[in-house]
């Protein structure tokens, strides 16, 4: 995780959710309504390039990577602490 970096939020508050991506290569999740963080795979949520995506489901765990990050799964606290895109 030590060559990672928060590369963009983006935020989507109609449904609840936001995606914090990763060096551009992959994405986590968070789902709002029940504050939990997921690894989508890319049928899911497809990002930037589909196999790096679906690494990303192998070898990440979300929680332990928004615990890395300090990332609250929280939406106001996105938008606070981050530049975030609001879809």
């Amino acid at each position: 995780m030590e060559n990672l970096e928060v590369t963009d939020v983006q935020i989507f508050s109609g449904c609840g959710t936001a995606n914090i991506a990763f060096n551009d290569e992959f994405m986590i999740q968070l789902d709002s309504t029940d504050g939990e963080w997921s690894i989508p795979c890319s049928t899911e949520m497809p990002w930037r390039n589909d196999d790096d995506q679906d690494a990303a489901c192998e070898k990440y765990n979300a929680d332990e990577l928004a615990a890395h990050f300090d990332l609250e799964p929280n939406i106001e606290f996105l938008r606070e602490n981050f530049g975030c895109d609001e879809y």
